[in-house]
């Protein structure tokens, strides 16, 4: 993947990425050695993947994807990173129609709509 995809490269965030042979989305998160200690690479892939997380329902199917995060990445909030991350991919066209642009508080997502609100009744 790292030697044969295609770069998107941000201030932020780095994504490499392939069309899918099995045309399934797959998504990953990394953080090399150099970017920190174990702390700082762990809190650097939990912005990536909440941020990615926000963006899956509209990014358009069949890419494998990865995503870097950047020694400044590290120091930024999630709503930063989760910015740069849906300018770069609608950039180069990976994004749906329909993607409601930067709302990093959009409640309506495709998987909304289910409740997870209601207590269990069975208890």
């Amino acid at each position: 993947m790292f030697r044969t995809g295609q770069r998107i490269q941000g201030r932020l965030v780095r994504f490499v990425y392939v069309c899918a042979p099995d045309g399934i989305s797959r998504y990953g998160v990394v953080a090399g050695k150099r970017m920190g200690n174990a702390p700082c690479r762990s809190r650097g892939k939990r912005l990536c993947r909440e941020a990615l997380r926000r963006l899956v329902p509209w990014i358009k199917e069949g890419y494998w994807i990865v995503v870097t995060v950047r020694k400044y990445g590290l120091e930024e909030k999630a709503s930063n990173v989760y910015h740069e991350m849906g300018s770069l991919l609608a950039s180069r066209g990976f994004m749906k129609e329909n993607w409601p642009n930067y709302a990093w508080n959009q409640v309506d997502h495709p998987r909304a709509s289910e409740d997870c609100s209601s207590p269990d009744q069975n208890v």
